[in-house]
């Protein structure tokens, strides 16, 4: 995972508006939803507070409620906090404080599985069973484009793991608080495309454990309570183009277990076009700026466009690096952008490494090594960016 921007749809929304309605566009968005159009009702069990929170989801979605113990009973768990909510940012940080307010990405209503706020009343994490809630999407139509295309769902994130200490009287050694997300493709199959558990190790029987002499658990996940989140699902939806699906976000096997709060949800589609750096739909001075950033840090990158890899859009190899400088240059220059090669290199400055000496030879014989295959197309294998060792 990696950091992401806060907010897409201003910048999408922005992109859209300059290509006009016949060009085609860099982002398309297939799905939006930051709960803020949900009508909030007051606090039942938890502190006074007026507008405070909803079980029921935005229209179109399922909110399954039926596997926490005690729904409906108010001796047993916090009703507010009975499965997945829908709640005030403020009503959330009020009622349980702790990390909460690091949350800084969610605004407004934000969606939330709190199963430490739901334990306090009864105890039904150690009494009764563990809390298993999931909500699920309405259809999202997946997009049918001759044009490359990648496909993205981001959102923002609040996540504390905790685990290992809950159920001794139902199912011992079985907490492991899961977050999951999983796509049902209309017709075709039920794909997982995140799992995160909070347990940091497997015993020897592959149950969930905190001691280190135990094996890693590959899904762990560690705290993060301010996170942008990108996933891609290019590899993962492509073979169902044209069609419909779902998405179900989940909460499993928690007992008293902190939290999973999202917010800002959306899905959009990319294009892919050679030396487009800044995801705008065209190739022009600007992704200029963005190819140096590129170069200086690939995670820098990635947090400003998408989650894209540089290596996708700024090489014709499987490794971005300043060989591929003169390569670049020649693109810009012939696309109508005067000057490229200098205005590289000093967008390029101060130069990282290797030095300036090296860029201006990396100019001249990239350019000429590469001329000749403008036309061909990148890698397969994007994930392989690199930089020249340093030191």
């Amino acid at each position: 995972m990696f950091a992401a921007p806060s907010h897409f749809l201003g910048r999408i929304s922005a992109l859209l508006l300059a290509f006009g309605a016949a060009a085609l566009p860099a982002q398309t968005i297939l799905f939006n939803q930051n709960f803020n159009g949900l009508q909030l009702q007051p606090s039942v069990q938890e502190t006074t507070f007026s507008n405070a929170f909803t079980h029921i989801p935005p229209l179109g979605w399922i909110v399954d409620r039926s596997d926490i113990p005690g729904v409906g009973t108010p001796s047993i768990g916090v009703e507010e906090w009975e499965g997945w909510s829908y709640a005030n940012k403020a009503f959330w940080i009020l009622a349980g404080q702790d990390r909460r307010p690091e949350f800084t990405r969610g605004q407004g209503t934000i969606a939330v599985a709190d199963p430490d706020e739901w334990n306090d009343i009864g105890n039904p994490a150690d009494n009764l069973g563990f809390y298993n809630t999931l909500m699920r999407t309405g259809n999202i139509s997946l997009p049918i484009s001759t044009a490359p295309r990648k496909l993205k769902l981001a959102f923002d994130s609040s996540w504390l793991d905790q685990c290992c200490d809950d159920g001794d009287k139902f199912n011992p050694g079985g907490n492991n608080k899961t977050a999951r997300i999983n796509i049902k493709v209309d017709g075709g199959p039920t794909l997982e495309v995140l799992r995160w558990e909070s347990a940091p190790f497997l015993d020897s029987q592959g149950k969930p454990s905190r001691d280190p002499r135990d094996n890693p658990n590959p899904f762990f996940k560690d705290d993060a309570t301010n996170e942008g989140v990108i996933l891609d699902l290019t590899s993962t939806l492509q073979q169902f183009a044209g069609g419909r699906f779902t998405m179900s976000f989940a909460m499993q096997n928690a007992g008293d277990d902190w939290w999973w709060a999202i917010d800002n949800l959306q899905m959009f589609s990319l294009s892919v076009l050679l030396g487009d750096m800044n995801v705008d739909g065209v190739l022009s001075a600007p992704d200029i700026d963005a190819f140096a950033l590129g170069l200086k840090s690939v995670d820098a990158y990635r947090n400003a466009y998408f989650g894209e890899f540089p290596v996708d859009r700024g090489s014709l190899d499987s490794v971005f690096d300043y060989d591929d400088i003169g390569w670049f240059a020649g693109l810009m220059e012939a696309s109508g952008v005067p000057n490229a090669e200098a205005a590289i290199v000093a967008a390029l400055q101060p130069v990282p490494e290797p030095s300036s000496v090296m860029v201006a030879t990396a100019l001249l014989v990239g350019w000429v090594i590469r001329a000749a295959v403008t036309h061909q197309t990148p890698s397969s294998t994007p994930h392989h960016d690199g930089l020249p060792p340093r030191g």
